[in-house]
C-alpha cells in the first residue's frame, strides 16, 4: 500500500517501482526501466514489444497500479530524459542538439562554456575523448577568457556527431567489467551482452597511500564499490566477469 503523499514523493515512488519491476521475469526485467512515474519497455521487434508491454502492464495492474492509455505508446523512437532513442542509436533530440552546437560554434566565450556544461549531461553517449575535450575546453576558456589556439582545436575536436550506436546483443547473458588504473586515475567500462552500458573514470588524488601499485588497486576498488548497485541492477542473474591487464590489480580484486 502506498503511504500518504506517495504520488508526490518521487524518490519513494521510484523505490517502489524498482521493487515492483524487479518481480518481472528476467527477460522482461532487463528490458524494462523506470524513471519516477515513466516506464520504458524495449524490444527487438514490434511483436516482441507488444507481448512484453502486455505482460508488464498486466503485472502492474495485478499489484493495483492504473495504466493511462492516453499517455502510453508503442513507438519506433522515443524522446525521454533529454535523449532520443531509436532502433540503431541514442542521440540528442534535433532541436536540443542544434541549440548546443550553435552555442559551441559561437564567438561568445560564455556561450561556448555553457555548451560544454550542456554536453556534460550527455556524457553517456560521448566517447571518453569527447568528454575529456569538453572538460579541457571549459577549463581553458574559464581560465584565460578568450579563444586560444588550444581552445579552437578542442572546440573543433568536439564539433562532431554526438551519438551512441546500438550494437547487436549477444545470445548469452554476460556482463563484462573492464577495470584499469594508473597512479593518477582509474577507469571502468561495463558491457552487457556486447553493448556498452557504463563508462566512468575516477581521479586518484585523495588516496591512503602514495605507492602507485596500491593506488591503482584502491582506485579500482572505489569505482567498483561506487557503481556496484548500477551493475547489479542491469541483470543480477547473469554471469559477471572482471577483466584487467594489471597483475597487482587482478590480485587485489
Amino acid at each position: 500500500k502506498m503511504p500518504m503523499g506517495a504520488k508526490t514523493a518521487p524518490k519513494h515512488f521510484a523505490n517502489v517501482m524498482g521493487l515492483v519491476l524487479g518481480r518481472l521475469r528476467t527477460e522482461d526485467r532487463v528490458n524494462t526501466r523506470s524513471y519516477q512515474d515513466d516506464i520504458i519497455i524495449a524490444a527487438n521487434t514490434r511483436e516482441e514489444l507488444e507481448e512484453r508491454y502486455r505482460r508488464v502492464t498486466n503485472h502492474l495492474r495485478s499489484l493495483g497500479f492504473k495504466i493511462n492509455p492516453e499517455k502510453s505508446s508503442l513507438a519506433e523512437e522515443i524522446d525521454i530524459l533529454g535523449y532520443r532513442f531509436t532502433r540503431d542509436k541514442i542521440t540528442i533530440p534535433e532541436p536540443k542538439e542544434r541549440a548546443i552546437r550553435n552555442a559551441l560554434r559561437s564567438k561568445n566565450v560564455k556561450q561556448v562554456i555553457r555548451a560544454t556544461h550542456q554536453l556534460g549531461y550527455y556524457k553517456t553517449i560521448l566517447s571518453p575523448a569527447l568528454r575529456d575535450s569538453a572538460i579541457k575546453l571549459r577549463q581553458v576558456l574559464s581560465k584565460v577568457g578568450h579563444f586560444t589556439q588550444v581552445a579552437r582545436d578542442l572546440r573543433k575536436a568536439l564539433d562532431v556527431a554526438w551519438m551512441c550506436p546500438r550494437e547487436e546483443p549477444w545470445g548469452a547473458k554476460r556482463i563484462e567489467i573492464y577495470v584499469d588504473a594508473s597512479d593518477t586515475a582509474a577507469g571502468l567500462h561495463v558491457r552487457y551482452n556486447g553493448n556498452c552500458v557504463l563508462e566512468e573514470t575516477l581521479p586518484l588524488t585523495h588516496t591512503m597511500t602514495n605507492l602507485a601499485s596500491f593506488k591503482e588497486i584502491q582506485g579500482a576498488y572505489k569505482l567498483l564499490v561506487k557503481y556496484r548497485g548500477h551493475i547489479r541492477h542491469i541483470d543480477d542473474t547473469c554471469e559477471k566477469v572482471i577483466l584487467t591487464d594489471n597483475l597487482r590489480l587482478y590480485q587485489g580484486l
